[in-house]
Formats: structure tokens, sequence, C-alpha cells
């Protein structure tokens, strides 16, 4: 096998990495949303802010705390949607959450779901080399497969 033919195995088995990780994140959410079955309807008790900078853009996410009871149990819990817009203490939430574990909730009128704060993968720029990654891929792929002949 080539240096070059080496090199370009290399760069696909990374290029797929960041293809598959970004798969393997939105399958953990999709999980996360579809075990939350159960609907109430209770209040913000606060909100935590969740700090992310963007292209020289300061972009605030904000979690809302509440307490809710389920079979006579009270449970105090961080929902794993977020929005732009502060929560205000007292608001009304639609929460739907999971009858196994009611920690597991979220706020379905919220903007965004998620459940891991991956920091430098959730700026927009590594999105962008994500999706230029698979296109590249599929390019090489028809039209340097000379490499191997």
């Amino acid at each position: 096998m080539s240096e070059e033919q080496k090199q370009y195995i290399t760069m696909v088995v990374v290029l797929l990495g960041f293809i598959l990780f970004e798969i393997i994140i939105k399958i953990i959410n999709k999980i996360k949303v579809y075990k939350c079955t159960e609907e109430i309807k209770t209040t913000a008790v606060d909100c935590e802010r969740v700090y992310r900078a963007t292209r020289g853009e300061d972009i605030n996410y904000y979690h809302v705390i509440v307490e809710f009871e389920v079979d006579g149990k009270m449970y105090r819990a961080k929902s794993f949607s977020k929005r732009i817009s502060e929560y205000e203490v007292g608001e009304k939430i639609y929460l739907k959450y999971s009858p196994k574990n009611p920690e597991l909730c979220y706020d379905y009128g919220a903007d965004y779901f998620t459940n891991l704060h991956l920091g430098l993968f959730e700026q927009p720029i590594w999105i962008v080399i994500r999706y230029l990654a698979l296109i590249f891929l599929l390019v090489s792929l028809v039209y340097n497969s000379y490499i191997f002949y």
C-alpha cells in the first residue's frame, strides 16, 4: 500500500469518526425524549443559565428547574431541554417526564433539547465541519477512487 493510500484511508477514518460521533449524540437525545411519556403542568422554581460563546456572540441558554409530585413523592429536577429566553420563577411549564425516573424530564415548549454539554463540539463551526466532512467523503469516494487502481 502506498503512502498516498495510507493518508487517504486515515483521512476517511477520521471523517467517519466525526459523522459517527454526531449520530451517537442524536441517538442518545432521541432515547431520552422517547422515555419521557407522561405529561404534567408545573411551575418553574429556578432557572440555570448555560453560557455559550458562538462566533463572537454571547448566547445564554436556560434550563428550567421544577418541582412536581408523582405518586405522592416530590421531585426537584432540571429539564434537559433548554431555551434562549430566561424562565421566570412561577412560570407555568408543560413537562414530559419518564414514569420510571421522574427526574428525567423536559419542557416540550423549549427551543432546544440536549443532554450532553460538549463545549467546543456544540459550536456551529464544528457542525459545519462535520457536514463538510460528509460531503468531502462522498465526493472523494467517487472522484478519487483511482488511488486504489
